[in-house]
């Protein structure tokens, strides 16, 4: 059996520029993400009395990555609202895209973990703005 394979390693970035995106983790809601020229916004929906939002500053570095600087992150647990303000940068690479999505790689400055995750681009508008 022989098998031919067309690959491109170039990246096509540009639709994950700006627009409305989602994460989907196992057993958790969807997180939703909107990413503008200037912001990154992630928010949780209500999920068993707990409501989740963080707002970043944006700073593309090249086509197809960019440093996510937080501004506030608020969450709502019980009827209790809390914010707070974060200060640790986010270095995020796209590493593969596809037509509907693209998978990301995440790492913070200050922790030695990094993240490996994909978004989903999300058709229609369904968030409120912050």
């Amino acid at each position: 059996m022989l098998i031919l394979c067309s690959c491109s390693n170039k990246l096509d970035c540009e639709e994950f520029k700006n627009g409305l995106f989602a994460y989907k983790t196992l057993g958790v809601p969807v997180q939703f993400v909107e990413i503008t020229d200037s912001f990154y916004i992630e928010k949780y929906p209500e999920y068993r009395g707990f409501k989740w939002a963080k707002k970043s500053k944006i700073k593309w570095i090249s086509d197809c990555e960019y440093i996510l600087t937080p501004i506030e992150e608020t969450s709502i647990l019980d009827s209790q609202m809390h914010s707070s303000i974060l200060t640790d940068e986010i270095r995020t690479k796209i590493i593969e895209t596809a037509s509907d999505f693209c998978v990301i790689h995440q790492k913070t400055r200050n922790l030695s973990k990094t993240i490996l995750d994909t978004l989903g681009i999300v058709k229609a508008p369904v968030l409120n703005r912050p």
